[in-house]
């Protein structure tokens, strides 16, 4: 993973993934929104490491440019990801 998509992921995407798991997923057994924070995290990280080595960059805010992936999407995916068992 580059700095940037490192510094992406701990100012964008945590912070999204962070405040939306205590209200849209549910808690499995002794699972607590911490836990899930933390294997979100794990998550995002190596979608965005995956994103990279496909060539595509990982950006702020969603854009009409090919070959970009936004922070939200990111998150987004992994909130979805987290709500499936």
């Amino acid at each position: 993973m580059t700095e940037h998509a490192g510094e992406m992921l701990c100012t964008e995407v945590v912070p999204r993934i962070r405040s939306a798991i205590p209200a849209t997923v549910n808690f499995v057994g002794c699972e607590d929104a911490e836990e899930l924070v933390q294997d979100g995290t794990a998550l995002a990280a190596k979608m965005m490491h995956n994103a990279e080595h496909a060539g595509k960059r990982v950006a702020r805010a969603s854009t009409s440019r090919q070959g970009e992936i936004s922070a939200g999407n990111i998150a987004y995916y992994t909130i979805v990801k987290l709500r499936n068992p």
